[in-house]
């Protein structure tokens, strides 16, 4: 080969090559500009902006790119939202969010609440005598959350009543029934089990008997003599006691500090606020706000927490509205004839099976995200994934198959985090799998189909009274 013919080769080479990265520079660039109008849609639906409908139609037709934003943006933590973390910012100036407690004030503070319980169980049990003051109050407050958690529970406890009226008699002093000692015993967990997650730092919307129990819990441990080797753990455990209690503060982060700043520079929505106070308090000066103010400040951050979840919805029904226009346009969540057919197989081409290929695992994708967000704390977004995986159809039994077989959360998942130990965090995942499968079972319901009922039936005979509900209802409902 002469000099001239290489000089030619490397020409054309030369000439293939900067074909390639021009057109990888247009892609790339055609594709930063596809995500910055997507991500200023998102952005309009989220914050309902003037003319945030015409944004949502613009975003639908971006079909595959618009639906994976839509999920991935509905999957951020709530702390990366502005109304989420103004709320949280003015839960801390109201004194509703405690800061975290330290390991050993967990563990101190939880040791001083099973005393109290074990107390109170000896009593029932006939065993040590009566209960001090303290004790007997922290018995009249229970009962009245026993009463509380069966009026707002999904399954109705008949004996409720019974279990109140025991916790009466034993704070007054009198004999309890063998009867309604049982249904307290039974019933007492719900209490500990609330108080044990408040521990743990859980945003929990509390009841005001809560509050009044912890406070009353610390009063009492403050009246204690100090220095008893039986209870060395007091003074770790009234630290722990005094941030439930609201008597310490907690700090903000630096994104609810912005929060919170630029709502008290807006005159428009800080009017109802003592916004120069809230400055003050930012600047960690030393400030006390009235019993108003703090009402004020608690019912700004639930204004907030509420645009939150608002914007969660909407974004849910987007989701809806996205797969419904794919499964119409039979271009998404359909069965892939020509990598699922032996013969169509076959007689494809290499690029068109793995097209095929490279859909199916991004519809999977895509199914399982849904699956993973009606895990959410909201109803409607839930209700709304569910809809959405109904509409999918047969393409997401597999998926949902899978959620509803895990009865429980790997403990190596559950890792300990700066402010969660282990079995904290345990627990809190597995309540959000609980959520997920009873959104799943609901979702196989409307579906159907044998694997459905396969998977659902076994279900109605489940210990745990929320799942067999679900079960028979979902099979009550299968078509």
């Amino acid at each position: 080969m002469d000099a001239r013919t290489t000089k030619n080769i490397m020409r054309v080479i030369y000439a293939m090559m900067l074909v390639w990265v021009v057109g990888a520079f247009i892609y790339i660039c055609a594709r930063m500009i596809e995500q910055h109008h997507t991500l200023a849609e998102l952005s309009a639906i989220r914050a309902e902006s003037e003319g945030w409908q015409q944004q949502e139609q613009s975003l639908l037709g971006r079909e595959r790119v618009g639906l994976l934003f839509v999920l991935q943006e509905m999957q951020q933590k709530p702390e990366s939202n502005i109304d989420f973390r103004t709320g949280r910012a003015l839960q801390k100036a109201g004194g509703r969010f405690h800061p975290p407690l330290t390991e050993e004030e967990k563990s101190a503070v939880r040791k001083l609440i099973s005393l109290a319980e074990a107390r109170i169980i000896n009593y029932l049990d006939g065993i040590g005598g009566k209960l001090d003051p303290a004790q007997a109050g922290f018995a009249l407050l229970a009962g009245q959350m026993v009463a509380k958690y069966e009026q707002d529970a999904r399954v109705p406890f008949p004996r409720a009543p019974v279990a109140a009226a025991a916790l009466g008699k034993i704070a007054a002093g009198e004999e309890v029934s063998e009867d309604a000692a049982k249904i307290f015993q039974l019933k007492f967990e719900n209490v500990s089990g609330r108080i044990d997650r408040w521990i743990a730092g859980e945003a929990l919307e509390l009841y005001p008997e809560e509050r009044q129990l912890i406070a009353q819990v610390l009063e009492y441990c403050t009246q204690l003599p100090q220095g008893n080797e039986a209870l060395e753990y007091l003074a770790t455990a009234i630290a722990g006691l005094e941030k439930l209690a609201g008597k310490s503060t907690s700090e903000c982060t630096g994104g609810e500090t912005s929060a919170l700043t630029k709502l008290c520079n807006d005159a428009t929505r800080s009017n109802d606020l003592p916004a120069d106070k809230l400055k003050k308090w930012l600047d960690d000066d030393d400030v006390e706000f009235s019993d108003d103010e703090k009402k004020q400040l608690l019912a700004a951050a639930d204004e907030a927490f509420r645009r939150y979840e608002d914007s969660q919805a909407r974004l849910a029904d987007t989701v809806v509205k996205f797969v419904t226009n794919l499964r119409d346009a039979k271009s998404r969540f359909i069965v892939y004839e020509v990598y699922e057919d032996k013969e169509k197989r076959a007689k494809a081409s290499v690029f068109t099976l793995i097209f095929a290929l490279w859909q199916k695992i991004d519809d999977k994708v895509m199914m399982v995200d849904m699956v993973e967000i009606a895990g959410s704390r909201n109803k409607y977004v839930r209700d709304d994934m569910v809809k959405a995986l109904v509409t999918v159809g047969e393409p997401a039994i597999v998926p949902l198959l899978r959620s509803v077989r895990r009865d429980k959360v790997d403990p190596a998942l559950a890792a300990k985090t700066k402010d969660r130990l282990k079995h904290e965090r345990l627990r809190e995942l597995n309540e959000t799998n609980k959520i997920i499968r009873l959104s799943c079972m609901r979702a196989l319901g409307g579906i159907g189909g044998p694997n459905a009922k396969r998977t659902l039936a076994p279900l109605v005979d489940e210990d745990d009274p929320d799942i067999s509900a679900a079960a028979e209802k979902a099979l009550r409902a299968s078509p």
